[in-house]
């Protein structure tokens, strides 16, 4: 198993977990600072040539780092300038770069220009104080989702660049109270379909098609304000919060399924490994990268890495042909 990490001061490091062993190794060269810190990673599966993964920094930078067939180590392919400051979402789709700034705008760039020069969507629609806090991308419909702080769900189509749907506040609490609006983390369930966790430990399942409102609220999903989400594909959607509670809930009953040991921090990120089904990992600020298996019977992590530096983001790398070989000799012997 390999995974990319990136931290506050900019440190890009390259992990490497073969059952008990473990391997650190550094990438590129560059001082560390504040100014390039990793807010976001993203890998680039697009096209046969050699491997690549993007990090935006909070410098406005998207840098890309290539790894050829047969070398170990990566290089620095690219920088492109322009990007908005404070990246709270990054994805890669067909040789382009979208990029979620807090202020709600939407950049696609390529990689041979600087950010911003393709294309630019005002999520915000001009509204002032517009901060977003979660964003979530969907390769087959080509959308985005965008949330944060009294910034309702809203769905973008970056073809289009407008925004085709935008959820509505849920109804005042039995004091009619206004609820106040929070979305921590977002997902795609399908192409109408989203899962929203907010700062107030909620989880709300939304189906476009259906309503503006949730379909379906789960208070009190996890311990503390939801931080991360990711899904597998049996449809479970995974949610970590701010004390390190990682929680799995079934999409199609809305119960919780699971809950896994390990973080001792916030949870930054979750991700879904991209080959091997059910497995999943997460980051958090304890400095510790997580790695579970939803299909094993423990709660426990089967694998745990200490990075040293206080992480904002990570990626799984797609297994290479020693893993797979590896895997099958594996499922052999059982």
């Amino acid at each position: 198993m390999e995974l990319v990490t990136g931290d506050e001061t900019g440190l890009l490091k390259a992990l490497r977990v073969d059952g008990g062993s473990q391997q650190q190794q550094r990438i590129g060269d560059e001082l560390q600072s504040r100014s390039r810190g990793v807010c976001r990673l993203a890998l680039d599966g697009a096209g046969d040539g050699p491997e690549r993964f993007h990090a935006a920094l909070a410098s406005g930078c998207v840098e890309t780092y290539e790894r050829h067939a047969g070398d170990d180590g990566w290089r620095l392919a690219s920088v492109a300038r322009g990007l908005a400051p404070e990246t709270v979402g990054l994805f890669a789709a067909g040789g382009r770069v979208v990029s979620c700034g807090r202020a709600g705008d939407v950049q696609v760039s390529s990689l041979a220009e600087d950010c911003g020069d393709v294309a630019n969507v005002d999520a915000s629609e001009g509204k002032d104080g517009f901060d977003v806090s979660a964003a979530a991308y969907d390769a087959a419909s080509n959308r985005v989702l965008l949330g944060g702080k009294e910034t309702e769900l809203a769905c973008v189509d970056l073809a289009s660049g407008a925004r085709v749907w935008r959820a509505k506040n849920v109804p005042h609490d039995k004091l009619d109270m206004r609820r106040p609006v929070f979305v921590g983390a977002a997902a795609f369930l399908g192409e109408h379909e989203f899962v929203v966790g907010t700062a107030y430990a909620e989880l709300r399942f939304y189906d476009a098609r259906a309503s503006r409102r949730p379909v379906h609220e789960v208070a009190g999903a996890v311990d503390r304000g939801a931080r991360a989400l990711a899904t597998l594909r049996d449809g479970t959607v995974l949610v970590g919060d701010q004390t390190g509670d990682v929680r799995a809930y079934d999409a199609r009953t809305r119960a919780m399924t699971r809950r896994f040991a390990g973080p001792s921090g916030s949870v930054r990120e979750l991700a879904a490994h991209p080959d091997r089904a059910g497995l999943f990992a997460a980051c958090s600020l304890d400095r510790h990268v997580y790695v579970w298996d939803a299909a094993g019977k423990t709660q426990a992590p089967v694998a745990t890495v200490y990075c040293k530096q206080r992480l904002r983001s990570f990626l799984w790398l797609p297994d290479d042909e020693d893993d797979v070989v590896a895997d099958l000799e594996d499922a052999d012997e059982d």
